[in-house]
Order: C-alpha cells, then sequence, then structure tokens
C-alpha cells in the first residue's frame, strides 16, 4: 500500500474495527463520519486486512 493514506468510506461496525486496530481514540468519529457519508483517511493497513 505503499504507507499513504487511504480514503476510504466505511461502515459503522468497520469503523469501530478500524478504530480498534488502528488503536485509535477517535473511533466514535470514525463512526460519525461514516454515518455522515463522508470519505475519511486513515493510516495504511497492515497487507494482511
Amino acid at each position: 500500500m505503499g504507507g499513504a493514506d487511504l480514503p476510504i468510506a466505511v461502515s459503522g461496525s468497520r469503523a469501530e474495527l478500524l478504530g480498534w486496530l488502528t488503536g485509535r481514540s477517535d473511533g466514535a468519529n470514525l463512526v460519525a463520519a461514516a454515518e455522515s457519508g463522508r470519505q475519511i483517511s486513515l493510516p495504511a493497513l497492515p497487507a494482511w486486512l
């Protein structure tokens, strides 16, 4: 993935999972962004995902 930030649209459950996986404290913000339909930028995830 080249370490670049990836703009992805996520569902609520996926946002919660990504928040947990990335250890971010703004998991609720990820969910809110997903529910509002905005695209959000997350750090590149490990290749095994």
